[in-house]
C-alpha cells in the first residue's frame, strides 16, 4: 500500500502488503493505519516507522 498527499505522484510512505484490502482506516491521531482484508485478516501499521502487526480470524 502507498500513501500519497493530494495531487502528488510520488508516495510519501509505502507499507508492504501483498493481500487484497477491502477497508482502510486511519486513527484520528494519525498514529495507526489499519486494513481489513479479503483473507479475514486485519493488518495494522504504525504510520511513522512502518512497524506492523497482523491479526487473523
Amino acid at each position: 500500500m502507498r500513501c500519497h498527499q493530494r495531487h502528488t505522484e510520488k508516495p510519501v510512505a509505502t507499507y508492504p502488503y501483498v493481500g487484497s484490502p477491502l477497508a482502510l482506516a486511519v486513527a484520528p491521531t494519525g498514529r495507526w493505519i489499519c486494513s481489513g482484508n479479503q483473507d479475514a485478516s486485519i493488518h495494522i501499521w504504525r504510520a511513522r516507522g512502518g512497524g506492523e502487526l497482523t491479526m487473523s480470524g
